[in-house]
């Protein structure tokens, strides 16, 4: 498939993608006649990464469509990128090594918005040809590259969450369709997966102690489960609920559970008779993809056997899990490359939070989704209609978003990101809510409970 078919399919709209420049294209097909991976090796290879790169700056793609936001730079970036993935995708290591050169001269994690996400690729890009050819790229990857720190991650995560609307969004979204779904509950009990800091729950909390007296409020005490792999993180985690719920005076209760959550059966649970059982599921669930569908599924059941009363989804609306590298590459690089374009609009270029969402969170996923394979590629976002399959096929019925739900989200984005860029796409049909930049969705929460409800 042709680096313009990729990019068609990946998008939909085949005039948005005009073809490549003639010379453009006569310097890389130079590349076959030349033995250029012993040019650079030697230093006389600069001469045809200097052509290339000089009639990159010359061209002027007029970006329209989807890509309204991008500059003319973010276009170039793209064809070098989509070059390399399609030549790294046919084990072409003699003409992709002096490209992945060429785009390390190109890209920058501290300039515009697509200097920045091309470096993610480009760093994805070299690991994925370090790892498939077995040959070491020591002048591109100096030193053997490691993920991020749990530690990182986590700073990570907050910064998502402080300068962005993005987990807020799903938090608020998901906190509303568990309070719709529990009015009327004595005993509540929520398993959070993957709890990490518990950012989530204070405002739950909150609301909670705000609706004692009003009618039809009979909660009595709640219970959090908190899932994760680290049990010093979920006991201060436990510590922190503990101690906000007291200062509130909300009969509380956590429960630490270190667990990977694929493996989670419900005896770990501890349910108790006469507790409303809920599910919180923030950006976790498409991991269990990396086993095949049929793991996720089995989950799923296992979930809809403890007759919860609600489920709560919130992921990123992409297709990330696709079994072909290059529109798996075209598709990433399209999503990642509007959530760049959003920080950019929003941030200035030197915000440390920004850095730590883009060159840590953002760089995680990439390096992931495009240099792994296997069990190894965990990052397998898919987009809600596969997700609606899977609940479906696991007995679990789609709840409708409130009005309600999307008001507050609405008065969110006004209050704390004034930026008409960022749109709230509500689909009405399918009843989830989807949080977007310009008209790109990015976020997707939904709620769903079990058939037998």
């Amino acid at each position: 498939m042709s680096v313009a078919q990729v990019l068609r399919s990946a998008n939909g709209h085949q005039e948005f993608f005009p073809s490549a420049d003639a010379d453009y294209v006569r310097v890389l097909a130079s590349h076959s006649r030349l033995d250029v991976h012993s040019l650079v090796l030697h230093g006389e290879g600069d001469s045809i990464a200097n052509q290339t790169l000089k009639l990159l700056n010359e061209r002027r793609c007029t970006p329209c469509g989807h890509w309204n936001g991008f500059s003319g730079g973010l276009m170039q970036l793209r064809d070098l990128l989509l070059e390399t993935a399609q030549l790294i995708s046919q084990c072409d290591w003699d003409r992709a090594r002096p490209l992945l050169q060429l785009l390390s001269r190109r890209v920058s994690t501290t300039g515009d918005s697509s200097e920045r996400v091309a470096s993610c690729f480009f760093e994805a890009l070299a690991t994925r040809f370090s790892r498939v050819s077995g040959i070491q790229i020591n002048e591109l990857l100096p030193s053997r590259i490691q993920g991020p720190s749990n530690q990182e991650m986590i700073s990570a995560y907050l910064a998502l969450n402080q300068v962005t609307p993005f987990m807020r969004f799903a938090h608020l979204t998901a906190n509303q369709a568990l309070l719709e779904a529990l009015t009327g509950e004595n005993f509540v009990h929520i398993v959070d997966l993957e709890i990490g800091h518990g950012i989530q729950w204070p405002l739950f909390m909150q609301a909670l102690a705000d609706l004692r007296g009003e009618e039809g409020y009979t909660i009595q005490h709640l219970r959090i489960t908190g899932v994760g792999q680290d049990r010093d993180v979920l006991n201060r985690t436990g510590i922190r609920l503990a101690e906000f719920a007291q200062s509130i005076n909300l009969p509380f209760e956590f429960s630490p559970l270190v667990q990977i959550s694929e493996h989670l059966v419900p005896r770990m649970l501890g349910l108790r008779v006469g507790e409303a059982v809920a599910i919180n599921c923030m950006l976790q669930l498409h991991r269990l993809l990396a086993k095949g569908p049929e793991k996720l599924i089995s989950f799923l059941c296992m979930l809809e056997s403890l007759t919860p009363k609600v489920v709560t989804l919130a992921e990123l609306e992409a297709s990330h899990n696709q079994p072909h590298f290059l529109d798996r590459f075209a598709e990433a690089l399209n999503h990642y490359s509007t959530l760049f374009d959003s920080l950019d609009a929003t941030l200035p270029p030197t915000s440390a939070d920004r850095i730590r969402v883009e060159q840590t969170w953002c760089k995680m996923e990439i390096v992931n989704i495009v240099a792994c394979d296997g069990a190894e590629r965990i990052v397998r976002h898919q987009r809600f209609e596969l997700w609606r399959r899977y609940f479906h096929r696991a007995g679990f019925q789609l709840l409708s978003t409130s009005r309600f739900a999307t008001s507050q989200a609405r008065l969110l984005l006004r209050l704390h990101y004034p930026c008409d860029d960022y749109q709230l796409l509500e689909n009405v049909d399918d009843g989830c809510l989807l949080l977007g930049w310009q008209d790109h969705p990015l976020f997707c929460v939904s709620s769903w409970n079990t058939n037998n409800m």
